[in-house]
């Protein structure tokens, strides 16, 4: 095991950690790790960016679109989902999911392209007759809780010349192929699990000692020290070794790692590795998709830069907090309990300081009341080669917006791309005092507030 083996989010979030040249005011749990927050001193420019207008912007559908381009994609999904079947996601359906993650895989990639459908196989059906001339066309068959006997039959008569099949939570006649061989699913074992738990960790540490000590990159050159220090210190090789054993897509289990393990030596390292020599010479820009629409007008007048930052300071003055998260979208920021967000003027002229780091953040949505917002954010952080978007659904008191209000806030969801069933629900019912404050000099409203109802 490496550090040069970590998934780009657990470096994201080392980087996230240990970075000294800003702090920030969010409380995420009873005992959080020490969060940071960031001041931005150039004038104008993060905020205004906010209120970037476009008359001519496309609709919803254009904006979250996932229709095939003109060029031949260089990867196709085909996927087959059982007809009514529900996902474990607030009940939706599972023909929407993949619908919806057939959407957002463009955003990650033009050339990539996903095919959604049933498995209502009636040979009248004329989705089934376009299912049977692209499956022959399919790089990847993604099979999801289909299990009618007649549709499985029909599956493996048309999917044999496919070469990648993956299965899930459906029948298990169907089977998953990797290269154009079928794969079993079983129980894996190994030499290594025949070890008792002090020799693995012996071995673990020989490794991991003995690959950075042969590898000649910039790392052993710049950052020799802080390397060795980490691998020999029980706790940081701990967290390196936690690391390694997230999958790369698993942002919770990353981040549990990091506030489980934190050290001044695993921030030391952190810090010279990742922010001060880029050893691993990542690189990530923040993304383009979606692209969110501001809000434009607030109580029938034009959104200044003022009034933004107004909306985003919230209850600040009123409360100890600017808002508290209702429901957040991104599993790494936003799926944890007890969050309250901070957004004020800094004493500087033109400054604004706020959560997080590296974040561009746009205003959807707020209430005339105050009473709810949703506000969405993309980010990028350089040296940890990670990128990532996330909205958060805020309130004056952790409560979501009334019934009345839901067929507005369901429009925002859409105008951000993002389906109310991705949305997870914040425990706020076992939250002490936020250990939040505000710096001597601060300034809060300037043109609107909570106050000024109408």
């Amino acid at each position: 095991m490496s550090f040069l083996s970590l998934s780009p989010l657990s470096l994201h979030l080392l980087v996230n950690r240990s970075h000294r040249s800003f702090s920030l005011h969010l409380h995420r749990s009873s005992t959080p790790p020490p969060f940071l927050r960031h001041k931005f001193t150039l004038p104008k420019r993060t905020v205004s960016s906010v209120l970037q207008t476009n008359d001519g912007v496309s609709s919803n559908s254009d904006l979250c679109s996932s229709e095939p381009d003109n060029f031949l994609n260089d990867v196709r999904i085909v996927a087959v989902v059982g007809e009514g079947a529900l996902s474990p996601l607030k009940s939706a359906s599972w023909l929407d999911v993949m619908s919806h993650t057939a959407e957002r895989l463009k955003w990650i990639d033009e050339k990539y392209e996903m095919l959604v459908y049933t498995d209502n196989i009636p040979e009248s059906n004329p989705d089934v007759q376009n299912l049977q001339k692209v499956l022959p066309t399919a790089n990847i068959l993604l099979i999801v809780s289909v299990t009618k006997q007649e549709s499985v039959e029909w599956i493996q008569r048309y999917s044999q010349n496919i070469p990648n099949i993956i299965c899930f939570d459906s029948s298990p006649s169907l089977e998953n192929k990797l290269g154009g061989l079928f794969v079993t699913v079983g129980n894996k074992s190994g030499i290594v699990s025949k070890f008792n738990k002090k020799t693995k960790e012996t071995m673990e540490l020989a490794e991991t000692i003995s690959e950075a000590w042969i590898r000649n990159n910039s790392d052993d050159k710049n950052c020799g020290r802080q390397v060795l220090n980490c691998l020999l210190d029980p706790n940081c090789r701990k967290a390196l070794q936690c690391l390694n054993q997230c999958s790369p897509v698993d942002q919770v289990c990353n981040y549990q790692c990091i506030a489980s393990y934190e050290s001044p030596i695993l921030e030391e390292f952190s810090l010279c590795v990742l922010q001060k020599h880029n050893c691993l010479d990542l690189d990530a820009k923040i993304p383009e998709k979606p692209y969110v629409p501001p809000m434009v007008t607030f109580r029938d007048k034009i959104l200044s830069h003022e009034m933004a930052e107004d909306l985003f300071v919230g209850w600040l003055g009123n409360l100890d907090w600017s808002w508290r998260v209702v429901a957040g979208q991104n599993p790494a920021y936003d799926q944890f309990p007890c969050q309250y967000q901070l957004f004020y003027r800094g004493k500087a002229r033109d400054s604004f300081w706020y959560e997080p780091v590296f974040q561009y953040w746009t205003i959807v949505d707020v209430s005339e009341d105050f009473s709810w917002g949703l506000f969405h954010y993309s980010g990028a952080a350089r040296v940890a080669g990670q990128s990532y978007t996330g909205a958060v659904l805020v309130s004056r008191n952790r409560e979501y917006p009334k019934e009345i209000e839901k067929d507005r806030l369901f429009s925002a969801l859409d105008r951000c791309c993002i389906k109310e069933w991705e949305l997870f629900d914040v425990d706020n019912f076992s939250c002490k005092d936020p250990p939040l404050g505000l710096p001597e000099g601060s300034r809060l409203h300037m043109t609107v507030n909570p106050d000024d109802r109408k």
